[in-house]
């Protein structure tokens, strides 16, 4: 085989290797690792900066976690790019874990994670996303702490070079040899006379002076030193957090409900005309469809059907509407109540013996209801129900019937 058929293949092999590496390559320093169906992001970033760049160019998942967190998109952006940081976490620890379905619903479910999982969290160690799907880990966004300003000392003064001086050389001087003087003659000393000393006069004592104190200084005043003025403290910046409704990232109920059914018992409000948990009374039967909810509101399509029947007479109504409730707390809590309205179209229908009926086609009709709603989605409801009134026409006599009525039902929603 040639060099050229070995240079060849060794070439082809080296292209297939790269290949085959290539899927877990991605640009810059991310990485695609396996992800769920319900991640808000299925590319991991390893710093907050790429995370952000990825967030300005995804604006799928940028709508997604800045409408969990209850912020604009450039806030977001802002907030990751300088208070995010990627670390692990120290102890374990329950959040909710929130989700995205691809229907861009957002759901959550209480989650126990292990040390060590690798998390987006703030410089103080609070935790916001998780690294490998950037789905959200808590219901807003925690108050960064403040950056620490660094101090940068102010460079030394390099020291001037002393000039150098340069020696002049000093010139030599030899000495001049001095002539030696010549040596005298030296004379004879003279015979020195002897001389008699006279007696010397003893002088008086004077007296003394007295010495003259010396004044004493006046000790000088002691300057004080000036008060120094007090450095101002600067004003720390204000960091505000975004208030969150905790309710506003689940459904009204908890749970994806759509159908709610009830049975109950009726009370007209004539009672000659009522007979309250008679033995053949039939009472209430109902049913809704939620076709608009938010976290604290539902709106539905409802069907109710009544009926009282005795020895004396029966009393019998059907609506069809639309009615709303509104709850009062959020889904966290084991008893959720509510209040609610509705407004419809009915007919009712009045039997009398002997054989004595009456009916009013349709008209408008409503309703007010109060409600317990609990976690495993029963409720119980009371309410009262508005209606039209069927004039009754007997032998001589023309009167108005009145059917409005309370009921009392046990729900469950599906």
């Amino acid at each position: 085989m040639s060099n050229n058929n070995k240079f060849n293949i060794h070439l082809m092999s080296l292209s297939l290797g790269l290949g085959l590496l290539s899927p877990m390559v991605v640009h810059g320093q991310a990485m695609r690792l396996p992800t769920s169906k319900d991640a808000f992001m299925h590319v991991q970033y390893n710093t907050a900066g790429e995370l952000a760049d990825a967030l300005a160019k995804d604006a799928h998942a940028r709508k997604a976690i800045a409408k969990h967190f209850k912020v604009s998109e450039a806030a977001l952006i802002s907030y990751v790019r300088e208070n995010l940081v990627l670390t692990t976490t120290k102890s374990t620890i329950t959040v909710p874990n929130y989700g995205l379905t691809p229907g861009n619903y957002i759901y959550y479910k209480m989650t126990t994670f292990k040390p060590g999982l690798k998390v987006w969290a703030t410089r103080d160690g609070k935790p916001v996303m998780k690294w490998i799907c950037t789905n959200p880990i808590t219901f807003k966004l925690p108050v960064a702490p403040a950056p620490v300003a660094r101090v940068v000392p102010a460079p030394k003064p390099k020291p001037e070079p002393k000039p150098v001086v340069k020696a002049e050389p000093v010139p030599v001087v030899e000495p001049k040899p001095e002539p030696k003087p010549e040596p005298k003659p030296v004379p004879k000393p003279e015979p020195i006379p002897v001389v008699e000393p006279k007696p010397e006069p003893k002088p008086e004592p004077k007296p003394e002076p007295k010495p003259t104190p010396k004044p004493v200084p006046r000790p000088r005043p002691v300057p004080k030193p000036e008060p120094k003025p007090e450095p101002k403290p600067e004003p720390k910046p204000v960091t505000r957090a975004i208030p969150v409704d905790p309710c506003s990232l689940i459904s009204a109920s908890g749970r994806n409900t759509r159908l709610n059914l009830k049975y109950g018992t009726v009370g007209f409000d004539q009672p000659r005309y009522d007979k309250m948990f008679a033995a053949k009374q039939t009472g209430l039967i109902g049913a809704s469809l939620d076709i608009m909810r938010s976290p604290r509101t539902a709106t539905s399509l409802y069907m109710d059907y009544t009926r009282n029947s005795h020895s004396i007479a029966c009393a019998e109504s059907l609506g069809f509407g639309i009615e709303r409730r509104i709850y009062m707390n959020c889904v966290d809590r084991i008893t959720r109540p509510y209040y609610g309205f509705g407004v419809g179209s009915y007919k009712t229908l009045y039997l009398q013996n002997p054989g004595i009926s009456t009916g009013r086609p349709t008209d408008i009709g409503g309703k007010a209801f109060i409600g317990f709603e609990n976690r495993s989605r029963t409720f119980l409801e009371f309410g009262h129900q508005f209606l039209a009134q069927p004039t009754t026409v007997a032998p001589n006599t023309t009167q108005k019937k009145n059917l409005d009525n309370t009921y009392a039902a046990l729900g469950f929603r599906f």
